[in-house]
């Protein structure tokens, strides 16, 4: 081949600039050998043995769980949960006409205190008032707490309490009408209340407070979501304060869509039960899987601030020198 074309079997290329270049070939770096990957590090066989072990323990309840999920024999069980949970769901069921009395008093409320909303929200961010005050020192709390807590003592207390909690969300899933029942008349008789108090009484601030903060998060984690214009405007203006002030914490409790992707129970399709029931338990099992590993990593080297202070009771002051003068020493 000739001109300005690439010469293959000479291993030359053509120069922008004129003449010809040698090309490197594939895999070769400055004429030599390509650098071979770094090797895996060994397998830490002591830590996968421990971890394994307490496992073991964890996975006792989610056996018994993935029986009654997987197991042919349990078939019928599984059935009759999904069939006693459309009976209840249905129009004139029990939880149907309890959840349709329950979206309308909360919607009605909601949308009845629109109006004094724009007195109440401006105290979730003033740190003049009691509420905003309280809210501050609230977050400036959780701050300083943060930093007494090592990242292995954190790890394992947010894997302890995770597993904690998709063991009870499994239990809400496998009579999920019961739960959602239970969960409806615990706030139902407050709304009526808190209702009267707005509408009647001179001071409504403590009443909006607890209407938005206790009853409200639990009627979005189980309601279908379905809410008025007004109703919809108040959420938002509850939410959007709590969020402008820095409290997306708090905003979250009103977020359904947070509770429900981590397992929490709420009314869905029937024909969704099982899939739903199953993967709960696959959140439970994976939530077990992280808590094992934690425990060890924790126990290995812990980082609690009781540990570390024993750890400075050697060091500090003058104590150290003693250490280190048996550590700079001969063995005999």
């Amino acid at each position: 081949m000739t001109g300005d074309t690439d010469t293959i079997d000479s291993a030359t290329t053509a120069d922008p600039a004129g003449g010809d270049q040698a090309v490197t070939p594939p895999g070769a770096a400055g004429g030599g050998a390509a650098a071979a990957p770094a090797p895996p590090p060994p397998p830490d066989y002591v830590r996968d043995i421990a971890i394994s072990r307490a496992l073991a323990d964890l996975m006792k309840p989610i056996e018994t769980a993935a029986t009654d999920l997987f197991a042919p024999e349990k078939q019928a069980a599984r059935d009759a949960i999904v069939k006693s949970y459309r009976t209840a769901c249905a129009t004139d069921g029990a939880l149907g006409v309890k959840m349709k009395q329950a979206d309308k008093e909360f919607d009605r409320a909601a949308a009845d205190m629109l109006a004094a909303l724009n007195n109440w929200t401006p105290l979730i961010g003033d740190a003049t008032k009691p509420l905003g005050k309280l809210l501050k020192a609230r977050a400036a709390l959780a701050t300083k707490m943060a930093t007494f807590v090592g990242a292995k003592e954190k790890a394992r207390a947010g894997a302890q309490q995770a597993t904690k909690d998709w063991a009870a969300r499994h239990a809400d899933w496998s009579a999920p009408e019961a739960a959602i029942g239970k969960i409806v008349d615990g706030y139902l008789p407050q709304i009526n209340t808190l209702s009267a108090a707005i509408n009647t009484a001179d001071n409504v601030d403590a009443p909006i407070l607890s209407f938005w903060m206790e009853v409200a998060p639990k009627h979005l984690q189980i309601s279908d979501g379905t809410l008025s214009a007004n109703a919809k405007a108040a959420l938002d203006k509850v939410t959007g304060a709590l969020k402008t002030a820095g409290y997306a914490d708090l905003a979250d409790w009103l977020d359904p869509a947070k509770s429900q992707a981590n397992g929490a129970v709420h009314l869905i399709d029937p024909d969704a039960l099982d899939q739903q029931r199953k993967d709960v338990f696959a959140g439970w099992k994976a939530a077990a899987e992280t808590q094992a590993a934690a425990d060890y990593d924790f126990k290995l080297n812990p980082d609690d601030l009781a540990t570390l202070k024993a750890a400075w009771d050697k060091l500090k002051g003058d104590v150290w020198i003693k250490d280190a003068k048996a550590s700079l020493t001969p063995a005999s």
